[in-house]
């Protein structure tokens, strides 16, 4: 064993303040200590209750974001921690959360290295290096602790037994005794460890096998209630809807097509025509807003994470599932996968390269048979889209009257790139773009002098949700060049998210007014 194979080198730590984070593609090692206040952390698909006890670990390649507990919870400060290290060390430690215990909190090691971190002197510096390297042996110590390994295994063991007998009647006292915890403790341990209540767990449980039931067996519903452990058909109708948001009988009625999806897109345009397809690509990160909404209601997850790099698990996934017809955007797909897509079922391949978002959304509607749903859903589109020029063109000729968008990835900006973001201000809304923004290619770099040269009233920025780009992102706000900015001076400047200002499909065309009116109108 070398000492090498446990090298690391802290790289940053601040302090991220606010309700909620976006989810980010992390890039390098990440340390996350609650300072104050609450929140749940979203971890790739777990969530954790935040925890002034604990320290959570995230790995290069993991995405991160965070969310309200509750409405009512106080704003959350994070210490955020970024470091690299030799892959063997990040093995060392096998869990998202660690209980810390040691002398000192972690609160008070984050304090600690940040004062270090302040002072420009090199001894300071290297102070902040060896506070870091305390504080890492004493998470790995508290990773491999005997008692906390023990509730963290305790817990699964019972969370297994509930995926196994939820047909059984069970509750908190049953499955507290499995742990020898008091009952109010355990239900505390589990929520805490898993984000939800045991029973929640269950009730979960037993309404997703329910649904694979409904698809699949063709059981009658009070055979299906009584398999997924409820006696009682009607108290099983209620709490199928509480979860699902329809009936059964509704539920079975728009599931009859086993549809399936092969990239978020075209997602959202099934969900405008109120179609909850069978399977379809969601990711915390990637495809957020629809894996949140979405998640218990698509039985079959395929994965989004970047453009189905994952085609071939995406296609066992679908060959193991039998659906009747796959949707899927011709452009995005290479001749073999395309070959092999069509071996497992009907494929229809939507042309999406140069045809018109409400082009698609009809295309698809005919395919679907819906065509009457999708003429309702673009005139109630239309009439909303009427009803925001007549607000939203006033408010922006007050502040100025022109209008930029542009995005930032990594160390680069540039105009922005994205058609569904284009199309919705300047097409859509009619909005007056910037004159010199206006002559620039989609994509073209800029620099900040320019943009102050040319200083466009209103200012919408994409920033990419990763870490290098987050930093530089840190960097650009804290610059002259930045706060002289005429958008930034007035806060007439807006960052708006990939999701859904990147998508381009019917659904996500309306979330994009939606969001325009929370922000310019309500504000």
């Amino acid at each position: 064993m070398l000492l090498q194979d446990y090298s690391f080198q802290l790289g940053s730590l601040e302090v991220e303040r606010g309700s909620a984070i976006s989810h980010q593609l992390i890039s390098t090692y990440m340390l996350i200590v609650l300072k104050s206040g609450a929140g749940r952390l979203l971890v790739d698909y777990k969530e954790y209750d935040l925890q002034p006890d604990s320290i959570y670990f995230i790995r290069p390649g993991q995405t991160v974001g965070m969310v309200k507990s509750q409405s009512a919870d106080p704003v959350s400060e994070l210490y955020i921690c970024r470091f690299d290290a030799s892959e063997r060390l990040g093995k060392e430690i096998t869990d998202d959360e660690i209980h810390f215990m040691a002398e000192r909190t972690a609160v008070e090691y984050c304090y600690r290295i940040q004062q270090s971190m302040l002072q420009h002197d090199i001894t300071e510096q290297l102070h902040a290096q060896f506070i870091f390297a305390e504080l890492l042996y004493s998470l790995c110590k508290s990773s491999l602790t005997d008692a906390s390994k023990k509730s963290d295994t305790t817990l699964e063991k019972v969370k297994m037994f509930i995926d196994q007998h939820f047909d059984q009647p069970l509750s908190i006292q049953q499955l507290a005794v499995m742990t020898d915890l008091s009952p109010n403790y355990f239900a505390e341990l589990f929520k805490r460890r898993y984000g939800k209540s045991a029973i929640d767990y269950l009730t979960e449980t037993r309404i997703q096998f329910a649904k694979q039931q409904i698809l699949h067996s063709g059981a009658k519903l009070r055979e299906v209630a009584l398999r997924a452990g409820y006696n009682d058909e009607f108290y099983f109708s209620r709490m199928f809807k509480k979860q699902t948001g329809v009936s059964p009988t509704v539920y079975i009625k728009t599931r009859r097509r086993k549809l399936a999806v092969y990239d978020f897109a075209l997602l959202g345009n099934l969900l405008a025509l109120g179609i909850i397809p069978f399977a379809a690509p969601l990711h915390p990160k990637w495809t957020s807003y629809y894996s949140q909404k979405y998640f218990s209601e698509i039985p079959v997850h395929l994965s989004a994470y970047r453009f189905n790099e994952d085609w071939q698990t995406n296609q066992q996934i679908l060959r193991n599932n039998k659906p009747e017809l796959i949707l899927c955007q011709e452009e995005l797909l290479q001749k073999e996968e395309l070959e092999s897509l069509q071996l497992i079922a009907p494929v229809v391949a939507l042309p999406t390269k140069q045809v018109h978002w409400r082009s698609q959304f009809l295309w698809i509607a005919e395919k679907t048979s819906t065509l009457p749903e999708a003429k309702q859903y673009l005139k109630q589109y239309d009439d909303k889209l009427k009803h925001a020029k007549l607000l939203l063109h006033p408010i922006i000729n007050q502040l100025g009257g022109n209008v930029g968008a542009v995005s930032l990835y990594k160390q680069r900006l540039s105009k922005s790139n994205s058609r569904g973001t284009l199309e919705m201000l300047f097409n859509e809304l009619e909005l007056e773009e910037n004159g010199f923004l206006q002559q620039l290619h989609k994509g073209t770099e800029l620099t900040l002098n320019q943009l102050q040269q040319y200083d466009p009233a209103v200012l919408f920025v994409n920033v990419c949700q990763e870490s290098e780009t987050l930093l530089h992102w840190k960097k650009v706000q804290q610059s002259a060049d930045w706060a002289d900015l005429q958008a930034v001076r007035k806060q007439q400047c807006y960052v708006i998210t990939s999701d859904p200002w990147r998508e381009y499909s019917a659904y996500a065309f309306k979330r994009k007014l939606d969001q325009l009116l929370e922000l310019l109108v309500d504000e």
